[in-house]
């Protein structure tokens, strides 16, 4: 069930970028939100996790983003939690996520199913969660991506959109995200209203489960959805990375290159997230030929090698690029 639900989070909240990595998912958003900023860790993969967690920092240090890392108890490898917290790696936002039966009832909120039509939801909600201006435009990016049935339900008092919640339907599941009532009428049963509000939408779109996820110390939040037949599934936490009170140094992850494999065989390799060269045919299976089991930094090197790319310092890889070689 874990590594479904965390499929569906990642599909219900689309990163605007998105890496696979030897069993990785690395998602960038503009640093919006940390579930569309982190690494998803869903299988083991076969290369050294030390190599792993480094070209992470790097990618993340090349788009000016902190380095987290989303876990849960099925993370891998296992020893992956361990490694982080070697690194400095600090634990934040533990969160569980809850799940309930979809039963049939009748929807008693507005439910917009098309974005282009849900300005009073995106208005609402970016007023009441106190989003800063030059952050909506991130936010309502990630929102009109979602490709999968989705439903914006909102309650209005005198013409003002005073709650607002989020349902995303993926197979025979819900998910409901972003639920959050104005302050001034909290207390009256919005927050319930709008919650079986998306379930009653979710029913319909043939969801039979729904899960939400909510903050192990929201004392509120858990009583109502206790009180609505949710129980807790799971948890998940993020590992952040305290560079500053821990006192870990910044690591030399070498020359901020990275690669991408692609489904047409060909090899994306990126320069502080720009891609710089694309390798085709017997190029591209050279490289990953060398560059497979090698160590980051001979991974690193290997880039510059193929890209010819010397700045900032490097001139001493040139003499080693296959242009000068024998």
């Amino acid at each position: 069930m874990i590594c479904r639900l965390e499929e569906l989070s990642m599909n219900a909240w689309p990163a605007l970028e998105t890496v696979a990595s030897d069993g990785w998912v690395l998602r960038f958003s503009g640093g919006y939100t940390r579930r569309a900023n982190s690494v998803h860790p869903l299988a083991p993969g076969t290369r050294h996790l030390g190599d792993k967690i480094d070209e992470a920092e790097c990618m993340y240090r090349a788009r000016n983003l902190p380095t987290i890392f989303k876990l849960t108890a099925r993370s891998l490898p296992s020893g992956l939690e361990r490694a982080l917290v070697e690194r400095g790696y600090i634990e934040e936002a533990r969160t569980a996520v809850h799940v309930a039966d979809v039963a049939s009832s009748e929807e008693d909120v507005a439910v917009e199913m098309e974005w282009s039509r849900a300005r009073s939801w995106s208005d609402g909600f970016h007023r009441m969660s106190s989003i800063p201006a030059e952050r909506r435009v991130l936010h309502d990016k990630i929102l009109s991506s979602i490709s999968l049935p989705t439903g914006f339900a909102w309650v209005e008092e005198k013409g003002k959109t005073v709650g607002c919640g989020l349902g995303v339907v993926e197979g025979n599941w819900l998910g409901i995200f972003d639920v959050v009532v104005a302050p001034e009428v909290r207390r009256r049963g919005i927050g319930e209203r709008l919650t079986r509000g998306v379930m009653a939408w979710g029913h319909k779109m043939g969801a039979k489960k729904a899960c939400l996820q909510v903050m192990s110390d929201n004392a509120a939040a858990l009583a109502l959805y206790g009180k609505l037949g949710f129980r807790e599934a799971y948890q998940y936490w993020y590992r952040v990375r305290d560079l500053v009170n821990r006192g870990v140094p910044e690591p030399d992850v070498g020359l901020g290159f990275s690669y991408q494999a692609t489904k047409g065989g060909d090899v994306l390799i990126r320069r502080d997230g720009r891609i710089v060269t694309q390798l085709r045919k017997d190029a591209a299976r050279e490289f990953l030929a060398d560059a497979e089991g090698a160590r980051l930094q001979e991974q690193q090197e290997l880039m510059a090698r193929y890209t010819g790319n010397y700045k900032r310092g490097n001139e001493r890889l040139a003499e080693r690029h296959p242009r000068h070689s024998g």
